[in-house]
């Protein structure tokens, strides 16, 4: 009679403690999965889109893409957005947050430009680069542009920074011949490209600006044109 009565108590303290270790192992699991989304929150971005892609903090390019995407969610943009091919931009998190990124480079600016539905803003994501070279890490390896190709770029260069500034952060500019990763903290500029009439005129209009600006460039021997002077036909022209 002992030995039954003792089996069934037995088995409930086994339980109560079996119960009590996995409470505690639920509570500790959900306090580490609290802990590791707090860190990463502080590190990454992350819930781009449909899926939990992280992408790092502490870089400009991230930051400025991240304020890409609050503007266009804000409704006033088309969901075309044109990134600077020259500033090594990661287009991931744009795509994964409906956007449709666009490259645009020395070669190609017309031509895209041209091709935008001008019946609505769009962005603009590009980093303004430079040239120049610095003994601390240019090696002759790494060669230079021909001064045709750098005339084109500072054309290139003079066409965005005439577009009006929407967000910007301040940083070294982006070193065009560096062979090696991309600087975290390279200046980067996010533009608006307003609606506007006839894209040809609009096109001239650039052109015109362009030539001036690279000619002041040359002249000066850098490619680090001032921000402060904004074409005419943008001005009225911003949202």
């Amino acid at each position: 009679m002992v030995w039954r009565l003792r089996i069934p108590a037995g088995r409930g303290c086994v339980l109560t403690i079996l119960v009590l270790l996995l409470v505690q192992y639920g509570a500790l699991v959900s306090a580490y999965r609290a802990a590791a989304l707090q860190t990463e929150a502080k590190a990454f971005y992350v819930g781009v889109g449909d899926r939990r892609d992280g992408f790092a903090r502490g870089f400009t390019r991230t930051e400025i893409e991240r304020r890409a995407i609050e503007a266009w969610q804000s409704g006033n943009y088309d969901r075309t957005i044109l990134v600077d091919q020259h500033g090594y931009f990661d287009l991931r998190m744009l795509r994964l947050a409906g956007m449709r990124p666009v490259y645009v480079n020395l070669f190609n600016d017309e031509e895209v430009l041209r091709g935008l539905d001008h019946s609505v803003d769009h962005l603009l994501l590009f980093s303004p680069g430079s040239y120049a070279t610095d003994p601390s890490w240019w090696r002759p390896w790494m060669t230079r542009w021909t001064p045709e190709t750098a005339r084109r770029y500072d054309t290139y260069r003079a066409r965005l920074d005439a577009f009006p500034v929407c967000e910007e952060i301040a940083g070294p500019p982006q070193r065009l011949l560096w062979p090696g990763p991309v600087a975290p903290n390279d200046h980067m500029v996010l533009a608006v490209i307003p609606k506007s009439g006839p894209p040809r005129l609009l096109i001239d209009a650039f052109n015109e600006e362009a030539r001036s600006r690279s000619s002041s460039l040359h002249s000066k021997g850098c490619s680090e044109p001032s921000h402060e002077t904004q074409p005419t036909i943008l001005r009225g022209g911003a949202p």
